[in-house]
């Protein structure tokens, strides 16, 4: 796979366009999120989310479909994209965000078709 292609804007879609015409700004309205979900006193109940990372919401990109925690990064697959964030600075938030691998699955009508259920060996291979 290769990654996004740096003179390529996300929203950037020519098939999806020549279908859609000016409609096509719908497709980047919403946003899928990554919350930070925490147990700040111990109980064993959530009582403190935070927006981890957001903005995935580029016309060519479809619905979240898997989520990895580990060892202080999250890799998130978000058709075409296979993103790595972390975040190091305390505050909760994603400050690093980089798309490993791009390319797979499609968008419209074709859900199911996408990168989805992560998971990480004992030799930290991500598949």
């Amino acid at each position: 796979m290769r990654n996004w292609p740096a003179n390529r804007s996300r929203n950037e879609s020519p098939t999806l366009k020549r279908f859609e015409g000016n409609r096509i700004g719908d497709y980047s309205q919403e946003t899928d999120q990554i919350r930070l979900i925490e147990d700040t006193d111990g109980d064993g109940k959530a009582d403190k989310d935070t927006v981890f990372a957001d903005g995935f919401n580029g016309i060519a990109e479809g619905i979240g479909a898997g989520l990895l925690a580990r060892k202080g990064s999250v890799y998130f697959a978000d058709i075409p994209n296979l993103w790595l964030l972390a975040g190091h600075n305390g505050d909760g938030k994603a400050d690093v965000r980089k798309s490993l691998s791009f390319g797979y699955g499609i968008r419209v009508g074709f859900l199911g078709h996408d990168l989805h259920g992560l998971r990480m060996d004992r030799m930290e291979t991500l598949f």
